[in-house]
């Protein structure tokens, strides 16, 4: 089950309903993110839990990958900036 602690916003509605609906569904997804030292990374597997820990919030992969979602630059080739056009 996905959990959504706190008040704080995901970064946009329709990109955390996209994310929810790929773990939901056990989609296998292919996450771009930029690491501490701003460096692009890439994961692939599916999403597990979308949680929120020190005012950030994270996505869980099912190999034990959490990724900032504001570190995130991509999902499924789809542009995280850009993600409401695209919806």
């Amino acid at each position: 089950m996905i959990s959504k602690m706190g008040r704080y916003k995901l970064l946009s509605s329709l990109f955390s309903g996209k994310l929810e609906t790929f773990a939901a569904n056990k989609t296998p997804c292919s996450i771009i993110y930029n690491d501490e030292d701003n460096r692009q990374k890439h994961a692939m597997g599916l999403i597990v839990d979308l949680f929120e820990r020190d005012n950030k919030e994270f996505v869980k992969l099912d190999n034990g990958v959490e990724i900032a979602l504001g570190s995130i630059v991509n999902v499924d080739g789809i542009s995280a900036v850009n993600f409401d056009n695209y919806c």
